[in-house]
């Protein structure tokens, strides 16, 4: 066995040399002494660097149908009457134009003026703002002169028992015509009158 210096360990015979070169037997290995006391907690670490963002995870199954909602209020028929006029009796969910707005009837009434009593008019549709007037355009250039026009002469209201010549202009239920002969008790349109004005349509209700 090779000499080494003190306190070394023998690897043949598990033996140590003191300093006056004895042997000396090594024991055998002792039990586990028991634990130790629980230390005091440490500090806390460094927050550490935030991790790299996840791959986003598969869709949830879907979730199982929601329960039917209770049957809704039945909504209300507005009906619309035009401009508004002091002899006309209205009733609810009448809508009324009124210098440029539009009401609704909250209330039966009559001869009410919408805006002014908020009992019986409620405001649907405000008027909007004036724009701003635009440029004035350039004046246009001179037109030639027309040909000589036809004299027409304004005759009223057909009527069976006048003679009407060539060019007088009648009215007749509602629409305006012209003479194209002379003729008498030939109400138009007919072969001696031609339209001349058609009647204009009723507005809708």
């Amino acid at each position: 066995m090779n000499n080494s210096s003190s306190d070394d360990y023998s690897s043949d015979d598990v033996s140590v040399k003191n300093n006056k070169n004895k042997h000396i037997k090594r024991g055998a290995r002792g039990r586990p002494g028991k634990q130790g006391e629980r230390g005091p907690k440490g500090d806390r670490g460094d927050r550490g660097q935030q991790g790299e963002r996840g791959e986003r995870g598969y869709d949830g199954k879907r979730g199982p149908r929601g329960e039917r909602g209770k049957r809704g209020f039945r909504g209300a028929s507005l009906v619309w009457k035009g401009p508004w006029d002091s002899t006309i009796h209205y009733n609810e969910n009448d809508i009324v134009q009124y210098n440029g707005s539009a009401y609704i009837t909250i209330e039966d009434n009559c001869n009410v003026i919408p805006g002014l009593d908020d009992c019986y008019w409620e405001l649907f549709v405000a008027a909007g703002l004036n724009g701003t007037n635009g440029t004035n355009g350039t004046n246009g250039t001179n037109g030639t002169n027309g040909t000589n026009g036809t004299s027409f002469t304004w005759k009223g209201s057909w009527s069976n028992t006048t003679t009407y010549v060539m060019n007088d202009v009648v009215e007749y239920n509602g629409s305006s015509y012209i003479a194209i002969s002379e003729n008498v008790d030939l109400p138009p349109p007919s072969i001696s009158w031609n339209l001349m004005a058609a009647k204009g349509e009723s507005s809708p209700p």
